[in-house]
């Protein structure tokens, strides 16, 4: 038989036509409910704010009467104006407590409000029979700022919004039995303790998720020459050849400066095709914005309204981390950083602005230079960048999950990619990671082998695993192939994936780990053999084998193939 709360909740998604309540919303709607306090930790698009959006109207339900009201501190006046249109939309009243409202209507069931308007232009109305007879929960949006924003820098010796750390004293204002409800995507171990001590947080119940995405694959890229033309051509093509229908990208740099230099690099570069569909001179209608704290209001909206259609004809947006935080990002699967975030809870706050589905696969591809983490970066996101086993693992360490991911293989991140034996690796790499690595390879070597393509790499892969299978022999039955030949699935991956820098044996040699001159050889022959066929295929398709474009492809492949002589090692 359906309990109280049970028949409420189905009322309530009967009414609002919500699809479904799931099992994290509903055991904190539960806990608050039977008025206990809960930290809510969920990751982001997860659905957190269900639980205050419809806690007012289960309230209504279960007393008979229709005053029900809960308060939403939230961060950012972008983000409470994007939940009011949404609250407005299904009927419901909301409104943004600032210094001009001087009475809040009977009707009202959400009083969204910064931590410094509830403690000091309007801490009166706190008092307020409105507030005191009617109010059923106290709701802390994007918690973690209590933390952040709230506690003393340790440079500065000032807090960036001291008011953050003081939320306790409105709690004392309250009546007693007002439930607290503190929500974050992104809290450690230690946060949590510190957020529960300053809230006052008593008898509470726990609902903590792991802030794992699985559907998120983390790599990172570093550009020992920070070109912003270079990094971003991949962009700037894909918006000039596909307009409205480009990748959707959300680029957050650590600067408002990094943002500005974005914008007119796209500016300058695209011109007219940097606008929707024809539409040369409407700036409502640019592919590209900024979005920080100096970014005037009708733009963030703008860029907001984008990003919450699937089809919004902003593709990029250059912003701090003024953008993102509880914003219903839609139709976006990849995050780029020029430069480290400070901390991994900022990291993982902003990177899981893609693909909030939880289902689509999705890219964050954090971009290196150098000095990009002198200043305030901490030592846990300085280790993320340089590591060597595995991103996701240093993303999760701090917050004392215990998971296992081995099973995701290359589609966990970049290191992990590259241990992997499979030979999808390469199409589960992100189109701006592929294009970053290819200018870096271009880069990094004066005998570079170009247009090495994805189909190529793959067969040059599986010649080389048939080449490893006619050196079996007996010995494999007891050590296995790679200890037997030497010719490791490993040392495959690494020549497959590198090789644009090789011209020839002797860099086969230097650069990778071959046992004997033999495997050397036969590995150089399988090469050429492809990249030489294919190239004179295509020089044949288009024109005399002769063509500068040919010569260039194949100048160091046209070759007899190398034969090993008796007294080679």
């Amino acid at each position: 038989m359906m309990n109280e709360f049970d028949e409420h909740v189905r009322l309530v998604k009967d009414k609002f036509r919500v699809s479904e309540v799931r099992e994290h919303q509903r055991n904190v709607l539960e806990a608050v409910y039977n008025g206990k306090d809960v930290f809510f930790m969920a990751p982001t698009g997860s659905g957190k704010s269900l639980s205050y959006e419809i806690f007012p109207i289960l309230s209504d339900l279960r007393t008979g009467k229709s005053d029900s009201m809960v308060i939403v501190v939230s961060p950012l006046t972008a983000l409470i104006d994007s939940q009011i249109e949404k609250l407005k939309a299904c009927g419901l009243c909301a409104i943004h407590l600032t210094s001009e409202v001087e009475s809040i209507p009977p009707q009202c069931k959400y009083l969204f409000a910064s931590p410094e308007t509830l403690l000091t232009t309007n801490r009166h109305q706190l008092l307020t029979p409105r507030v005191q007879n009617s109010l059923v929960g106290f709701f802390i949006d994007e918690g973690h700022c209590i933390i952040k924003w709230g506690k003393n820098d340790a440079k500065t010796k000032k807090a960036f919004r001291g008011h953050y750390a003081r939320l306790g004293e409105v709690r004392s204002l309250l009546p007693a039995s007002v439930p607290l409800v503190v929500m974050t995507a992104t809290a450690t171990a230690a946060a949590r303790r510190d957020i529960v001590k300053l809230t006052g947080m008593h008898n509470y119940a726990e609902v903590v998720l792991s802030p794992n995405r699985r559907n998120i694959r983390y790599s990172v890229v570093h550009l020992p020459k920070f070109d912003l033309y270079a990094a971003f051509k991949h962009i700037i093509d894909d918006i000039e050849d596909n307009n409205t229908s480009a990748e959707r990208v959300i680029v957050y740099c650590r600067k408002k400066e990094h943002c500005s230099d974005l914008f007119e690099l796209f500016s300058t570069t695209l011109g007219e095709k940097g606008f929707a569909n024809g539409t040369f001179g409407d700036d409502r209608t640019r592919m590209y914005a900024m979005f920080h704290s100096k970014t005037q209001d009708d733009v963030k909206s703008s860029v907001l309204k984008s990003f919450s259609e699937e089809n919004g004809h902003v593709r990029v947006v250059f912003c701090t981390v003024a953008f993102g935080m509880g914003i219903d990002v839609k139709g976006t699967y990849c995050v780029v950083h020029v430069g480290p975030s400070n901390s991994i809870e900022d990291y993982l706050q902003e990177s899981g602005r893609a693909g909030r589905d939880g289902k689509s696969q999705s890219h964050a591809v954090l971009i290196t230079y150098p000095r990009c983490t002198s200043g305030n970066v901490s030592d846990e996101m300085k280790d993320y960048c340089k590591n060597t086993d595995c991103r996701r693992k240093r993303l999760l360490e701090p917050f004392n999950f215990v998971e296992d991911y081995s099973d995701m293989g290359h589609k966990c991140c970049d290191l992990c990619s590259s241990s992997c034996d499979c030979l999808d690796c390469y199409q589960c790499t992100s189109s701006l990671e592929k294009s970053l690595r290819t200018m870096l390879s271009t880069e990094s070597a004066e005998n570079i082998i170009h247009h090495v393509t994805p189909s190529q790499k793959l067969d040059m892969q599986s010649k080389l695993l048939d080449y490893r299978n006619t050196l079996v022999d007996e010995r494999t039955l007891f050590h296995g192939i790679d200890i037997s030949t030497g010719f490791t699935r490993a040392l495959i991956h690494d020549v497959v994936k590198n090789v644009g820098i090789v011209s020839g044996p002797d860099i086969l040699k230097e650069k990778f780990n071959f046992i004997c001159q033999e495997h050397v050889i036969e590995t150089w022959n399988i090469l050429c053999e492809i990249l030489e066929n294919d190239s004179l295929s295509d020089s044949e398709s288009v024109g005399s084998s002769s063509d500068s474009d040919t010569e260039t492809i194949t100048k160091h492949f046209r070759r007899r193939p190398l034969i090993l002589s008796s007294d080679s090692e």
